[in-house]
């Protein structure tokens, strides 16, 4: 395996491995800042500097059983597991690759495997624990084991303070589906079934900074993946490249309410706009003539769909960064409802000024009508003495103008006559 470096076609590194290991590209994990990449080998983790590509003090990172590892998103942290091995219990740890110390650590007994999950900011990361309560071992070294009664834990480290990490343990009994966290909040969205039920459980760190669960709500379709707004509180459930009927489920997280349910047609992968605003269900498949995509609110309302005979891709056009920081749009969600004042009063402001301009307009319009009407009235009644030499002296107008003076009379007239003579 070779890096290079695309810019100059220079080659920086080289890794001979033994024929039957053969790692694929994505065993090189990099740092978020890219100063740091690692490549996990037998008990160890070597690490990087990318800027001689040589190993970080000069010597591997040694971590008997190690099993797996993934860095933080916004952090020169690294996260991973070792193995459990007899006696010996499994352990999570997490250490600052800067200085090559551990952070935190915590052992657990009886584990099969783990799934790290991080938020977007690197403030909180998931452990999903696979877990047994008996294990049935075969005999001889390369025997299969055999493991019955398996919950799950989930292990949330929290980042969100400087003097320590604290560690939550929630404890899961059915099976998981997927997990993820709010892009830039605490709010934990896990997937859950049991007894051919899907169900969508929601923790949060806000109550005495502890994950506690605020909601389980059992849903009507069989839903398998997570979908957060790019902005946070709007998620949508959904299943994954379905062949047949797909389903969409908009939960608005601040109240914890199903915004709409919705059905579509071979649904192989849905995206979110940057804004937030809308979200695309993609159909590509065989039948090409039924591709196309279909546009969503963040409601879940339909705004439009689009048939793209031999659609093979769908991606949205990429916004730039914000200009503010991270705790700048903090401080301002915190503190919109001292602004909301302000803004309503520009608003106004606004609408007042337009609302002026509209009765400025309509008042001159009635002014013009009027004075069309003013000319028409006094040409009708200098036609006056015209009308009634017309109709024959008589002056109907001053009649319909007295009604009150007009006498009623009524008329029979026989129109035919029948005789029917009698027996």
């Amino acid at each position: 395996m070779i890096l290079w470096d695309v810019v100059t076609s220079a080659k920086k590194k080289a890794f001979s491995w033994d024929s039957k290991e053969r790692p694929s590209a994505s065993s090189v994990k990099w740092s978020p800042d890219e100063n740091f990449f690692g490549l996990m080998s037998k008990d160890a983790i070597n690490i990087y500097e990318t800027e001689t590509f040589g190993l970080q003090n000069k010597k591997s990172h040694s971590i008997p059983g190690l099993a797996d590892f993934t860095w933080s998103p916004t952090q020169n942290y690294l996260a991973y597991w070792v193995k459990e091995i007899t006696d010996i219990p499994a352990r999570l740890g997490l250490m600052d690759v800067t200085s090559r110390t551990d952070v935190r650590s915590k052992q657990l007994f009886s584990v099969t495997d783990c799934q790290f999950y991080w938020q977007k900011n690197g403030e909180y990361m998931a452990v999903k624990v696979n877990r047994y309560k008996h294990i049935k071992r075969g005999k001889g070294p390369n025997a299969p084991v055999e493991y019955a009664g398996l919950y799950y834990n989930l292990e949330i480290f929290v980042l969100t303070t400087k003097k320590e990490v604290p560690v939550e343990s929630v404890e899961i009994r059915d099976p998981i589906i997927d997990i993820a966290w709010e892009p830039n909040g605490n709010k934990l969205v896990v997937l859950t079934v049991a007894e051919s039920v899907t169900s969508v459980s929601f923790y949060s760190g806000r109550l005495d900074h502890k994950f506690e669960l605020i909601k389980k709500i059992p849903l009507r379709h069989k839903v398998d993946r997570i979908s957060w707004s790019p902005m946070g509180q709007f998620v949508v459930l959904h299943t994954s490249a379905s062949s047949s009927v797909g389903y969409l489920v908009f939960i608005d997280t601040a109240d914890l309410s199903i915004l709409a349910d919705v059905e579509h047609f071979v649904l192989s992968e849905v995206q979110w706009d940057p804004t937030g605003r809308y979200l695309t269900a993609i159909t590509m498949g065989n039948n090409k003539k039924d591709n196309g995509y279909t546009l969503y609110s963040f409601q879940g309302r339909y705004v439009r769909n689009e048939k793209v005979e031999g659609l093979s891709m769908f991606t949205w056009r990429p916004r730039p960064p914000t200009l503010l920081s991270l705790e700048k749009q903090k401080e301002i969600k915190k503190n919109l409802k001292k602004y909301t004042p302000e803004f309503e009063a520009r608003d106004k402001m606004l609408l007042n000024k337009a609302s002026k301009e509209v009765a400025e307009r309509r008042k001159r319009q009635m002014d013009e009508f009027m004075d069309f009407l003013t000319v028409k009235q006094h040409a009708f009644q200098s036609a006056r003495h015209k009308r009634i030499a017309l109709r024959g002296g008589i002056d109907t107008e001053e009649i319909d103008a007295h009604p009150e003076e007009l006498v009623e009379e009524k008329l029979e007239i026989i129109l035919s006559v029948t005789s029917t003579p009698l027996e």
